[in-house]
């Protein structure tokens, strides 16, 4: 979406799901990810100012992911949730565009292991 001649904006919720493995260790996900999105850029003949930052909501997982998988650890770990982005800003001269550029991921809540939830996985 434009706000301006120069000015983009960007939004979005991406929903990654697990992919239904049960296999005891493994890295891919048994659990919801909820993530809102959202970019801005200004764009000019000699610079591009950018912002792409995200917010990461996890679920609990089902016991099976991960170095806990298949402990009575695993069933109802949750994840901290994670707020991310990268920033830059590059100025172009000729073919060439320099600046700084950088990323960042900071947890906004500690890691938790849900009682009510936390069971044996069976074997």
């Amino acid at each position: 979406m434009e706000l301006g001649r120069r000015l983009v904006y960007q939004r979005c919720v991406q929903l990654p799901g697990p992919i239904g493995t049960k296999v005891i260790g493994t890295a891919n996900p048994d659990f919801w990810t909820f993530s809102p999105a959202a970019a801005i850029s200004y764009l000019s003949a000699n610079w591009n100012l950018s912002a792409n930052l995200v917010y990461n909501v996890y679920t609990a997982s089902q016991g099976f992911t991960g170095t806990l998988g298949g402990t009575p650890f695993a069933n109802g770990w949750t994840d901290g949730n994670q707020f991310a982005g990268d920033l830059h800003a590059l100025y172009k001269m000729g073919k060439w565009s320099f600046g700084p550029v950088g990323y960042f991921v900071l947890q906004t809540t500690a890691d938790a292991l849900v009682a009510s939830v936390a069971a044996p996985v069976p074997l």
